[in-house]
């Protein structure tokens, strides 16, 4: 039920998941990193890091930035000052 990313934890009735480190969803089905629940902004790419943490972020996963943004998620950008 909980697919290859998840743990069932088995209640009277039924089965709740307990998902991987960057995996969410009801049946631990979708990555964080899933074009549409992606935590990274502004064009950037997403990642998943191979030992569960990031040694860079400290989080499951990684953003890694375009253009003039920075930051864990990419949120702040550099502003260029025109001379």
């Amino acid at each position: 039920m909980c697919g290859s990313h998840g743990t069932c934890v088995d209640l009277s009735d039924s089965c709740h998941c307990i998902c991987d480190v960057g995996y969410t969803g009801y049946n631990c089905y979708l990555s964080i990193c899933e074009d549409n629940s992606s935590p990274c902004e502004n064009n950037s790419t997403c990642s998943l890091c191979e030992a569960g943490v990031c040694n860079s972020t400290g989080l499951s996963f990684q953003c890694d930035c375009v253009d003039d943004f920075y930051g864990v998620l990419c949120t702040d950008r550099e502003l260029k000052i025109s001379t």
